[in-house]
């Protein structure tokens, strides 16, 4: 993995975005589940640069999304 803050949060909030739309829009077709990962690079991207609010920001988001998802079950 990437030590470059960057780079590992911006997958981290891509993978959660694209995800949460991407199984909504095609749901049972995904072998990954894209939340754990995306949460876990964007926790990388805060462990790596934590004085960038941007990072706990976009997990909230990724976090928020996800739950809306899952009640729409």
């Amino acid at each position: 993995m990437s030590s470059d803050a960057v780079v590992v949060g911006v997958a981290g909030a891509i993978m959660g975005q694209y995800g949460v739309m991407l199984a909504a829009m095609q749901p049972g077709n995904f072998t990954v589940d894209y939340f754990p990962l995306s949460e876990e690079l964007l926790d990388k991207a805060h462990s790596l640069e934590p004085a960038n609010p941007v990072w706990p920001a976009d997990l909230d988001q990724i976090r928020e999304l996800h739950d809306m998802a899952r009640q729409r079950k």
